[in-house]
């Protein structure tokens, strides 16, 4: 295999909480490559800004920011291309802490994967890190402990039915901002009552709470990325006014989205 320089960014900040690592670490500009790698745990990080390209064994990606991504155990990856200022926030988590909560890595990687609630979780403690809100074991503990929240993360471990998977590209459908159950029923195939009884229990949320989520999520993107006011953002990502978009991504990230955009 050919080598190539190894290049890991700085590391603004380090915690070891309970098994698991939280670091903070940004990425001058640069050309060079890491090495081929691989971590001796699994890890999360979710991008807050800047760019960069990733190589894994099978595939090529572009990283951009509020991407969030899972590395498993052991898995070959490499990262190159960041432009000035890149930053992510990290977690890993250890074997054991896995095994105490009754988490795979595999059931890991496909939670963060179907909810916006787990980029949430990393904004709220990136703005910790941030403000130096870290200092006691404890602090940290209560955010991390949001991770294996049992009511958020009840997930249906058999394959849901096809018109599960449709309803999850229509929500995502950024061309609509807002969908009724009568609007989707003929869409899925679905009558307005099956979605209503089976969405609690595929999503573990209500379907106006996961229709925000989407918001918020989409939101985190324009805040850090583009320079539109709050107002145009809030527009932008469905909401009804600007005090709304504030309430809420304050209340699902736990930071006002000025404060974030400065951060």
């Amino acid at each position: 295999m050919e080598r190539y320089s190894t290049f890991f960014g700085f590391n603004h900040f380090t915690k070891a909480i309970n098994g698991c690592n939280i670091s903070l670490t940004t990425y001058p500009c640069n050309s060079e490559y890491e090495d081929w790698h691989s971590h001796s745990k699994c890890s999360i990080s979710l991008l807050i800004e800047g760019t960069y390209t990733e190589d894994l064994h099978d595939r090529r990606l572009v990283r951009r920011p509020g991407d969030i991504k899972f590395i498993h155990k052991g898995e070959q990856h490499r990262c190159y291309g960041f432009s000035p200022g890149t930053k992510k926030i990290n977690l890993d988590f250890s074997d054991a802490q896995l095994k105490e909560v009754s988490f795979s890595e595999d059931k890991l990687c496909k939670l963060i994967h179907s909810s916006p609630y787990f980029k949430f979780v990393l904004t709220h403690l990136y703005q910790e890190v941030v403000n130096n809100n870290l200092e006691t074991p404890a602090s940290a503990s209560i955010i991390l402990h949001s991770f294996f929240n049992t009511k958020q993360l009840s997930v249906i471990e058999k394959l849901p039915p096809k018109w599960i998977r449709s309803l999850i590209e229509l929500l995502h459908d950024t061309r609509q901002a807002n969908f009724t159950l009568n609007e989707m029923s003929p869409i899925l195939g679905v009558h307005p009552t099956t979605i209503s009884r089976a969405f609690s229990q595929y999503f573990s949320t209500t379907l106006s709470r996961y229709l925000q989520m989407i918001k918020v999520d989409k939101a985190l993107v324009l805040v850090r990325s583009s320079h539109l006011s709050l107002t145009e953002i809030a527009y932008a990502c469905g909401f009804a006014d600007q005090a709304h978009f504030t309430r809420t991504f304050k209340e699902m990230t736990g930071i006002l989205p000025k404060n974030f955009r400065k951060i």
